[in-house]
């Protein structure tokens, strides 16, 4: 999504990001502030569950998140939206797939929508355009 993202601003276009569950590593709030504005960042909710059942605050961050990501693709203003570890927050019960549904089906034609994370629900898999499974056979960790 990163690749796509920097693709997308040096051919003019500005994106959207909103994030769940996981903090923004520095590396990537430094190099996208680098854009001059062309990137929208929002990060939705507390920053990860692990181990924790979902709390009302993060069920009400996750329809302030809904309701800001429907004005994103309507707003006519993004070329790009990506929901960076949606599917981790469909896992987690904060997000629904029909959420994820209504997104596909409300987005304009010249915007493209992104969903990553792990446990990609059916549903969505076979309504989306394009999907990418990935798999870490190493460490990536290379301090970057």
């Amino acid at each position: 999504a990163v690749g796509l993202a920097l693709r997308a601003v040096g051919a003019g276009g500005r994106i959207y990001i909103a994030r769940f569950l996981r903090p923004w590593e520095d590396g990537e709030w430094k190099g996208f502030a680098r854009l001059n504005g062309d990137v929208m960042f929002r990060q939705f909710g507390r920053k990860s569950l692990e181990g924790e059942d979902p709390r009302e605050d993060d069920f009400r961050a996750a329809r302030e998140a809904c309701a800001e990501i429907r004005q994103a693709l309507r707003s006519g203003n993004y070329a790009l939206v990506i929901l960076d570890e949606a599917m981790l927050a469909v896992c987690a019960g904060v997000l629904k797939v029909e959420d994820l549904l209504e997104f596909i089906e409300a987005k304009p034609r010249h915007v493209e929508l992104i969903f990553t994370g792990c446990c990609a629900a059916p549903r969505l898999m076979e309504r989306a355009d394009i999907v990418i499974l990935m798999q870490e056979v190493k460490g990536s960790n290379n301090g970057f």
